[in-house]
C-alpha cells in the first residue's frame, strides 16, 4: 500500500483481505482448488496460491462489507483482470490500467512480464498473448527480488516495456529495472494510486 499513502495523505486508507476471516485449514482448503488461473495471496503466515474463482466470491462479499461500512471507492489489490462483479460503489482493478498502460505505447508486441510464482507462469503466458504480446515471462517471489538478477533474465530478448504483474512488487523494484533495462516499467499498485487521487481531487473540486 505504499504508493496509495504517498498519493493519499489525508484520504482514510481501510485495507481488508478476502482471506481474513478464514482459519488456516479453510485457506488451505482454497488453495487445493483446482483451476488454472491461480493468484499469489498474501496471509498472515506467509503466500499461498489460490484459484482466482474461488476468491471471487470472497472478493464480493468483502466489497459488500466495505461499501456498506461507508466506503466510497474499492481498489481490488490485484494486478489479475477479474471478471466485473458487483459492489454498489466504483471499483478500481490494478490489473485493467496496466493492461492499458503496456497497450499505450506498445510498437514491437514484445513484453517482459514479471510474476510472483511459477505456477502462474501459463496463465500470464495465455493473458498477454490475448492482448496481442509476444511475452517473455519470468517468475520471481516478491519476497526474494533481485533486480540484477531480474534484469539479466530480460536482456537481449527485445523487450520493449516491463509489467510487473503483481500487486507486491514495489516502487523500489521498478525504479532499479527502469534503470538497468532503460525501458519503461509498469507497476500496478503506482498506476491505480495516481488514478485514485485524480478521482477524489476531481470529486472534491
Amino acid at each position: 500500500v505504499e504508493p496509495f499513502q504517498k498519493q493519499l495523505v489525508s484520504t482514510p486508507i481501510l485495507l481488508q483481505g478476502a482471506l481474513d476471516d478464514l482459519k488456516p485449514q479453510e485457506i488451505e482448503a482454497l488453495s487445493e482448488w483446482a483451476g488454472n488461473n491461480r493468484l499469489h495471496v498474501l496471509t498472515k503466515s506467509g503466500s499461498v496460491s489460490i484459484p482466482q474463482a474461488a476468491l471471487l466470491p470472497l472478493l464480493t462479499e468483502r466489497a459488500r462489507l466495505l461499501a456498506e461500512a461507508g466506503a466510497k471507492l474499492i481498489v481490488l489489490l490485484c494486478s489479475n483482470h477479474f471478471a466485473t462483479f458487483t459492489t454498489g460503489i466504483p471499483l478500481l482493478q490494478p490489473g485493467i490500467l496496466l493492461e492499458r498502460a503496456c497497450q499505450s505505447i506498445a510498437n514491437n508486441r514484445r513484453i517482459g512480464v514479471l510474476v510472483p510464482s511459477p505456477d502462474q507462469l501459463a496463465s500470464a503466458e495465455q493473458r498477454w498473448r490475448q492482448q496481442g504480446y509476444d511475452p517473455k515471462i519470468i517468475a520471481v517471489p516478491p519476497q526474494k527480488m533481485d533486480s540484477e538478477e531480474i534484469a539479466a533474465g530480460f536482456r537481449g530478448t527485445g523487450i520493449e516495456q516491463v509489467a510487473l504483474d503483481c500487486i507486491s512488487y514495489n516502487e523500489q523494484l521498478q525504479r532499479d529495472l527502469s534503470q538497468l533495462l532503460e525501458v519503461p516499467v509498469w507497476l500496478p499498485s503506482a498506476l491505480a494510486a495516481k488514478a485514485v487521487a485524480e478521482i477524489i481531487d476531481l470529486a472534491s473540486n
